[in-house]
Parts: C-alpha cells; structure tokens; sequence
C-alpha cells in the first residue's frame, strides 16, 4: 500500500471526528447524555468507515504525507444524507456503513455522540461547527433546514456566489471555526460553478496528562522506510502508562487532560514495514485498541506537524458513492424540491495537526460542492518510536476514535 503524493516527506496520518448538534450543546460543561445513551453499533459503523477511506487512500499513495478526519468527512456526508433520496441516501448510507439505520436514529445518535465528545474532559478542548450557503436565488426546502439546524446547528446564509465576498464569508468562518489553523477552504471561482456548499469544522487541542519534558527533547535519528535516516526533535518521557507488545508490534497509550482521551501509538516490529503492518492493523480497530495493561514505560516520540488538503471524489466513488456526483441520477429533492437537479461537483478535505510535548493541537474542515441547473531501564516496557509508526487517539466516554494515523516522516 502507498499514500498521496500531497507532500514532500512520507508521513501517513488518518483523524477521526465527529460532528456537534445545536440542539443537544451543552454550554455548562457537562453533558446532558450518559456514555449507555451512545449508539454503539453507529460508532462502529463511523470507525470502519474511517478504516476503510483510510485503506483507500493508502492504496493510490506513494509513501508520502497523508492527514484525514474520516469522521468529519462522514458527518458532512450525513447534511447531504438529510436532504437526499432514493439510490443516492441508500449509496450514502452504505458508504457510511448505516444500511439500515433510519433517519431519526442516526441524527439522534450523531446528537449523542457529539454532545458527549464535546463535554468528555474539560481539560479537553473540541470545538464543532457546521455551516450550508446557497446562491441566494436557490430555494432551499424549509422542511431540511429545519432538520439539519436541530440535529447539527448547521449555519444558513444565503451569499451571492458572483461576488469574490462570498468566499472570504465562508473562508472567514473556517478559519474562525479552526482557531486559524485552516485559513482558506474555497476560492471565488470555484464558489461561481455551484450553487450551494455545506461544510463541518473541527477543532481539538488536548494537553498530555503528564506533558514531555522541554528539556529532555533532543535531536535524533529517524529511519525512514527507504533506510535513509533524518535527524528529527525527540521527546522522552518514564512513567506508568498502558502498553502492549505482540508478535508483530508494540503499543502505548498516552493520555490527555483527566486521562478521558488518549493517543495510542503503535510501532511495528524492526524489520515489518509499516505499509504492510498497515493491513493487519486496519482489518479490525481491536488489534490495536485492547489488551493492554498498565506498567512502568519509556517513551519515545518525535515532535510533528503537518497539514493536508485532498478531494476525496475519487475515493468516495471507489467506496461505492456514485449516485450523488452523477448529474443523471443524483436525487436531493429532499433538500430543494422535486426535480432540483442538483448533484455533488467535489467534497474538499483540509486539515492540520501538531504533536509537541505539551499535547496537541487538531483542526478540520470537510467541504461539499453541490452544483446543478440550481526503574533500571531494562525493567521498564520501552518503545523507541525512531521509524514509521501508527497512531489514534480516542475518547473513552463513547468508545469513538477521534484521530488515527501513520507517521513515516515526523519532518
């Protein structure tokens, strides 16, 4: 398997995020759902989904920097769900892995999810938002407005698609909505070839329960999957973490705020190449996510930073989503009547995300295009994280994955 060819250095990351809703936000803290109210059969179906684009996009790469939130893709796929029909709500759902799933039930579960992912940990920062501007001469039907702004607190405005304004508003909203980490998601001509976009912003920034020591990070050896070496800044850091060890790879878990979040990491075996560590890795997220056990632990891991920005059509299209790009059998009356015409032009995927010793710092925003005619150290488990390896990060309280990935270059 092989990644985009999106940067100059090779690093593999994959996110995972989930959507908030207006009608559930909670803004004292604390969540008005229990962890028993979550949906676990629709968080399962959210992380295959996020394994599956995950393993698409690794088959057309070239061992080069890949960075996702298949989540906020899912959940920006579920607005336009709200407003589709026929083939192309049941193409959407079976790509999302919701065959079965009523309407009612999946907003409802997407409510709980994100109401208890927002109010997890206080020392815990997610911000959600989700926005959908239309030309302003297209009608949009009052019926799906009013379903996507209680389930998703989805803003409406209706802008003048002609006008270069109308891109700086949207641009200005995902960059309010990333804290600045994501400046620019559409530029005016794009924005004249369509007639409506949606899109899901999501901004996390988790600080380690037990940061790195500033002083301890030095520079050192990474080797990259070619032999060659890079010398990157690593962190290191002794305490009483959960860890694994199999056959075939070593893992530990590094918690966030009041210890409801966690980065797992998990470095292959010397001489297992990460692509091929990979498939066994992403055949089940419980080969990676159980069985470990807590334990005196050395750590190793290098500083990082990076951003993406990928249209997800083709991959989309491989995963079985066809109807909705396809101007002949698209069906989104739901959302503007019958007979709209409309269709998906593109769905745009951006994001950031930097790892230091004082946590990390995530941000993505998920964009659809819609166009139409409208002790001794020997005692200690220890892990070197000093070539390719993967990583999640997940939240406790729903049992979400919230970030996944694979590094092959931390530069």
């Amino acid at each position: 398997m092989s990644l985009p060819s999106i940067f100059k250095k090779p690093m593999v990351m994959l996110i995972v995020l989930l959507l908030g809703t207006a009608g559930c936000a909670n803004e004292k803290g604390f969540s008005i759902y229990q962890s028993q109210d979550v949906n676990a059969v629709q968080v399962q179906a959210y992380n295959d989904f996020s394994l599956h684009i995950a393993d698409k996009l690794l088959e057309v790469s070239n061992g080069e920097n890949l960075f996702i939130s298949p989540l906020s893709m899912a959940f920006a796929l579920s607005l336009v769900l709200n407003g589709a029909e026929g083939e192309t709500r049941a193409e959407l759902q079976h790509t999302l892995g919701l065959d079965g799933l009523t309407l009612e039930a999946l907003n409802e579960g997407n409510a709980v999810l994100t109401d208890l992912l927002k109010h997890s940990d206080s020392k815990v920062e997610l911000k959600i938002a989700n926005g959908l501007w239309t030309r302003k001469e297209t009608p949009i039907e009052e019926g799906y407005i009013r379903t996507i702004k209680k389930w998703y607190g989805v803003k409406v405005e209706k802008l003048d698609f002609e006008d270069a304004g109308a891109a700086q508003t949207i641009n200005k909203w995902v960059k309010d909505n990333t804290n600045g980490r994501i400046e620019e998601i559409v530029d005016p001509s794009l924005l004249k070839s369509n007639v409506l976009m949606l899109a899901n912003a999501i901004y996390f920034n988790g600080t380690w329960s037990k940061p790195f020591e500033n002083s301890l990070t030095r520079g050192a050896p990474f080797y990259l999957a070619d032999g060659s070496e890079e010398t990157v800044q690593m962190m290191w850091k002794k305490e009483i973490l959960a860890h694994k060890e199999t056959e075939s790879f070593k893992a530990v878990r590094l918690p966030y705020g009041s210890g409801k979040w966690d980065m797992v990491v998990v470095l292959p075996k010397e001489g297992l190449p990460l692509t091929d560590a990979v498939a066994q890795l992403f055949s089940h997220s419980d080969t990676w996510r159980e069985g470990f056990k807590e334990g005196e632990a050395l750590v190793e891991l290098p500083r990082f930073q990076m951003e993406y920005n990928q249209s997800l059509k083709d991959t989309l299209q491989r995963l079985g989503m066809n109807s909705a790009f396809d101007s002949a059998t698209a069906d989104f009356s739901v959302m503007t009547g019958k007979n709209s015409g409309l269709y998906i032009t593109d769905v745009i995927h951006k994001s950031f995300i930097e790892v230091n010793e004082q946590g990390t710092e995530a941000a993505a925003v998920t964009s659809i295009l819609v166009t139409g005619s409208t002790p001794p150290l020997d005692k200690w488990f220890q892990i070197s994280l000093n070539r390719p390896f993967f990583f999640a990060i997940e939240d406790h309280t729903t049992g979400a994955i919230v970030f996944m990935g694979t590094v092959f270059n931390p530069k």
